[in-house]
């Protein structure tokens, strides 16, 4: 029986001593960031349509981000759908 309560005072021990250290890392270690930026950001036409351009001609985004008519060859986008969700990436895909 003493085994057994020597092991748990030594466990409580060790967890209290990882606790510790964790905290100490935390508060220690981490730079302190503060408190994020309120940033307002205007919204121009000139914005809008870069933004346009970037999601649909750079970096593609609308392409997995809309639907597609899969009736028709290639599956194009669907107009009336554009950036309304996409197809579903999972297991059953395929």
């Amino acid at each position: 029986m003493k085994k057994i309560t020597k092991w748990v005072a030594y466990s409580i021990i060790v967890l209290v001593l990882i606790a510790i250290i964790v905290s100490s890392y935390i508060v220690l270690a981490l730079p302190n960031v503060g408190k994020p930026e309120v940033i307002k950001i205007a919204l121009t036409p000139q914005r809008i349509a870069r933004g346009a351009y970037l999601a649909n001609h750079v970096d593609m985004c609308m392409d997995c981000h809309s639907e597609r008519d899969w009736s028709k060859p290639i599956g194009p986008v669907t107009a009336d759908k554009l950036g309304a969700g996409g197809d579903i990436f999972d297991a059953g895909a395929g």
